[in-house]
């Protein structure tokens, strides 16, 4: 017996569907959260990659993070426009254990097909930054890069050790993080740590930047041309090819 996880019918599906934003391109990138969401939407419009429906899971289905991809996928079936999708992109942060976040991931796309309205359309990637077969054809890509830790505050930290106006406070950064004896956390938390510290000493207009603002509203805090986004827009740019 297929396991309805969302305990809604068909026409519950479709009417959900129907109050939802409709998917208007045929690539939709689904990720953890906003601050995800604004990151890739600054790289493809900096970098001209094309046209992208980018949502997090709670712009889908209401529930946030990364255990909320399943009920996300569930959730998209009966939106306006799904119909057009012909690939995914499902992207999140590897934390510290890439293959685990790599089969949690394959798990929630397995636990989708099993829901009666999703009826098994979802095909599993052989691994990740590979398009799986079928359609829509769906990609798993984790911040920062293909078989490395961290998160995507990871990739925005590389980015700011290559930068002139962050040079003369980077020794003030680690300074921080020995002073609260921060070091040996996690790479991705602390690489989340270093990255605020360094937004905050150098950002004169609004030391408390958000970084949903990077590239889109303060395009000079961190370049989104920073060759350490290369793979992640390559990683992009494969998934709608």
């Amino acid at each position: 017996m297929l396991n309805n996880s969302l305990e809604l019918n068909p026409q519950s599906m479709a009417n959900l569907g129907n109050k939802s934003k409709r998917f208007n391109t045929t690539t939709l990138l689904l990720c953890e959260g906003i601050e995800d969401r604004s990151f890739l939407r600054a790289l493809i419009g900096g970098r001209n990659l094309g046209p992208f429906d980018v949502k997090t899971a709670s712009d889908i289905c209401g529930d946030a993070g990364k255990g909320a991809f399943s009920k996300a996928l569930e959730y998209a079936v009966p939106i306006t426009g799904f119909g057009n999708i012909e690939r995914i992109g499902i992207i999140a942060d590897a934390d510290n254990h890439y293959r685990k976040t790599v089969n949690d991931i394959c798990d929630q796309i397995k636990k989708a097909n099993e829901n009666s309205n999703v009826a098994g359309r979802f095909s599993i990637p052989a691994a990740p930054y590979q398009l799986s077969g079928g359609k829509p054809r769906i990609m798993i890509v984790l911040f920062p890069a293909q078989n490395r830790r961290g998160a995507l505050d990871t990739l925005l930290w590389g980015a700011i050790q290559d930068m002139k106006i962050f040079a003369g406070k980077l020794h003030c950064i680690e300074e921080s993080v020995d002073c609260a004896d921060i070091r040996k956390w996690q790479k991705a938390t602390l690489d989340k740590s270093r990255v605020r510290i360094a937004l905050a000493l150098s950002h004169k207009r609004s030391p408390a930047v958000s970084i949903r603002k990077i590239g889109l509203q303060y395009p000079d805090v961190i370049p989104i041309a920073s060759e350490e986004f290369d793979e992640i827009a390559k990683a992009i740019s494969l998934i709608r090819s």
